[in-house]
């Protein structure tokens, strides 16, 4: 797969050098250097194709998600912030914009994004569970809720959103329903730490320590260095 890759950058170099007015060809190397690691390359790239089309909305669309697949969340917030300038009819570009705003602590400008990219595509059943997700870390339980059961209507299988709904449901010391949703969410493979933990959460609350040490184990699997898993798989290990 490398060698692929790397045989394709070496080709696109090589048009580059009797093309080099042609954007598409910096960005298309950018988005390829990216797979291979070389991360830096790859920045130079993309900004050098913005540089010579600044008003290419798609370029900021790719940046950005390369920006924030790094860690750069401030740098793909202001990227996409450009790509809603630029295509203000796409709600793809308000809900990744949302989800940087997120990761940046950013939540009531993430319910912001969330519900212009609820008014651009009504059905967007990510947008409902962002803005869920947001209006959690709010505080706002009740309209959390609202959004996550959209989201669960809109589509019946979206585990994550299920498992969010779960994690609402205890933080309204709902336990009996917490539990379901949560335990569907683990049965369909969903890969976070957070489900996991607050699954743990629950099942201590229904005096279920066996299980709740299970989940709190991996989560810890996932983020090791939690120190509030670490806290509570403690707590769990006295009950035992």
């Amino acid at each position: 797969m490398s060698e692929e890759v790397d045989y394709k950058i070496n080709a696109i170099s090589g048009q580059i050098k009797t093309n080099a007015a042609d954007p598409r060809l910096y960005l298309e190397r950018a988005n390829l250097l990216a797979k291979t690691g070389r991360e830096k390359e790859a920045v130079r790239d993309f900004r050098r194709a913005i540089k010579m089309e600044p008003n290419k909305a798609e370029f900021y669309m790719e940046f950005g998600k390369f920006s924030k697949k790094i860690g750069e969340l401030k740098e793909s917030l202001e990227l996409f912030t450009r790509y809603t300038e630029l295509a203000p009819n796409d709600p793809l570009g308000f809900l990744m914009k949302g989800a940087s705003d997120f990761e940046l602590g950013n939540f009531k400008q993430t319910i912001v994004d969330c519900t212009n990219a609820i008014k651009l595509d009504p059905n967007n059943s990510e947008a409902y569970n962002n803005r869920g997700m947001a209006e959690t870390a709010s505080g706002n339980m009740k309209d959390a809720l609202s959004d996550l059961e959209r989201a669960v209507s809109l589509n019946p299988g979206y585990a994550k959103a299920i498992g969010n709904r779960g994690i609402v449901k205890y933080l309204m010391n709902n336990f009996t329903e917490a539990i379901q949703d949560l335990d569907e969410a683990v049965r369909a493979e969903v890969s976070d730490a957070s489900i996991h933990y607050f699954r743990a959460l629950t099942l201590m609350q229904l005096d279920d320590y066996k299980r709740a040490h299970d989940d709190i184990l991996k989560a810890i699997k996932i983020e090791p260095k939690n120190k509030q898993y670490l806290a509570v798989k403690e707590e769990i290990e006295s009950k035992l």
